[in-house]
């Protein structure tokens, strides 16, 4: 559907025009609005935005020719389709230099007016395929030129591969790096880069591997530059109140000039965004501003201790690491201390694993990343302490063999028996594969997990039966079966007897 209006003195001709317009089957034309003379009808395309103008070229007070000329000047590209008698003919050369797409004589007749119609269409659909394209072709430049930035921004300098680049080294610059886990933060920062950086050109930028990163680029000259600098309280005020219920933290580097410093501004904001603490919402850092004061959490002589209870006192691993990361206090310390600490005792656990031949991994490479946004340190504990773990029952693997492992899991079975147990457990408790699990229990008890669990809770339920006066029910949940009926048939099942026929007999 298309929209028009008509622009003629007389009221007859444009009924006429709207009925005859009716009678066209090809597309389907709507008129939106009417005047009766040329400064009239430019109200009316202001107020109605039509996507097609209808004019004659003689009307009072304002002309065809001077219509089209404001009209041009004020919506360009708007097809004009003009409408005349025979006596006005003259006016046709004037119309054409206006850009006018059709040209109408009275009498006119549907076939004509069809005519000049879809001579309009098509200019219309042409200009909507010009600016999709170049819609997609600035997409792309802004895709292709943020790719571009963000590689050197998180990449360092090199002189080789830059050198035939077209970068504009008298451009001055400013890099804020944000950390945030609001959604959709990208279209935030943007809104409030373009409002309060309007003097220069904001890039934008996310890094999809950050877990939250972004960056905002501002390039000016000198003065520029300077300018924006003064408005950056206002952006971080805006980006405040538009994800203050998220955490988001943020790091603004010094001015500088030529591209080549990019890495060295992004790696100093990566320092000081570590320098925040768990309790924080929202943070701000000026590099030029920022001095931090270290805490050492645990001495070298502690961490000593550590690793000599870990090494020898397998049976209170647990309780050593949970008592290492007792020590930390959230609101006390920030988490580029607690990464400092933690970063020490996993240098010495590797150096250990390394002695004895196992495997490690460089967990605090993406530390700082995956504990940014926490609220507690319950999560950091469980985790590192897993791996210390894996390290520590590697090690013991290499000297004792699969024994201490079949140790360490009927262990754990035994004292969990009550709870949820299944081979996927056993896998990620002491990281190994369920297929692994399995293989070991069935050959050192030549039953499956399932078979040795069931046997733990019935000798438990038995112990209760003769010991206690609880309910079949209640035995039934204190050894890890929710459901009475299914306990009832597993017990008879294994001892030929019902819970009460089994409590009854020594009566």
């Amino acid at each position: 559907m298309y929209t028009y209006v008509i622009i003629d003195d007389e009221r007859l001709i444009r009924l006429g025009l709207v009925s005859k317009i009716k009678e066209i089957r090809a597309e389907e034309f709507i008129c939106i609005g009417e005047a009766a003379n040329g400064a009239d009808g430019l109200s009316v395309i202001g107020e109605k935005n039509p996507d097609i103008v209808i004019t004659d070229m003689k009307m009072a007070k304002m002309d065809g020719v001077e219509f089209l000329q404001r009209l041009s000047e004020s919506y360009p590209g708007l097809p004009v389709i003009v409408i005349s008698g025979y006596k006005a003919f003259n006016y046709m050369s004037q119309a054409i230099e206006k850009g006018v797409v059709g040209y109408v004589l009275k009498p006119f007749s549907p076939e004509e007016l069809e005519k000049q119609l879809l001579k309009a269409v098509t200019k219309l659909e042409q200009q909507k395929n010009i600016a999709r394209m170049k819609e997609k072709m600035t997409s792309l430049e802004r895709q292709t030129e943020g790719n571009e930035f963000l590689r050197l921004i998180v990449k360092p300098w090199n002189p080789e591969k830059e050198e035939n680049e077209k970068f504009l080294w008298d451009r001055w610059h400013i890099l804020i790096s944000i950390y945030t886990n609001k959604p959709e933060a990208l279209n935030i920062l943007r809104e409030c880069a373009n409002r309060y950086f309007s003097q220069i050109y904001p890039v934008c930028l996310e890094n999809p591997g950050g877990n939250g990163q972004f960056f905002v680029l501002c390039t000016g000259d000198k003065e520029e530059i300077s300018r924006a600098y003064e408005q950056i309280p206002g952006f971080l005020e805006g980006i405040k109140r538009k994800t203050w219920e998220h955490k988001c933290f943020v790091s603004v580097g010094k001015v500088f000039q030529g591209l080549a410093q990019l890495n060295y501004c992004y790696q100093k904001n990566e320092k000081i965004l570590r320098d925040i603490f768990i309790t924080d919402k929202f943070r701000v850092f000026y590099e030029e501003d920022y001095i931090h004061k270290a805490r050492n959490i645990v001495t070298d002589n502690e961490l000593q201790n550590i690793m000599v209870d870990l090494k020898y006192n397998n049976k209170n691993q647990n309780s050593i690491l949970r008592s290492f990361f007792q020590r930390f206090c959230i609101q006390r310390d920030t988490l580029l201390d607690i990464g400092n600490a933690c970063k020490k005792l996993l240098t010495r656990v590797d150096d250990w694993a390394v002695q004895n031949h196992v495997e490690t991994d460089d967990i605090m490479a993406v530390f700082y990343i995956r504990y940014r946004y926490l609220e507690s340190l319950e999560k950091m504990e469980k985790e590192i302490s897993g791996y210390i773990n894996l390290i520590l029952l590697s090690i013991q693997r290499k000297s004792y063999g699969d024994d201490y492992l079949y140790e360490q899991m009927v262990k754990y079975i035994q004292e969990n028996y009550y709870r949820k147990v299944t081979l996927q457990t056993l896998a990620s408790q002491f990281y190994v594969s369920a297929a692994q699990c399995s293989s070991l229990l069935k050959e050192r008890m030549k039953k499956g997990l399932n078979t040795y669990l069931s046997e733990i809770r019935i000798a438990k339920a038995k112990e209760l039966l003769d010991d206690t006066t609880m309910s079949v029910e209640q035995i039934s949940k204190e050894i890890g079966y929710p459901n009475p009926k299914y306990f009832f048939r597993m017990f008879k099942q294994m001892t030929t007897l019902t819970p009460i026929e089994y409590r009854n007999r020594r009566k």
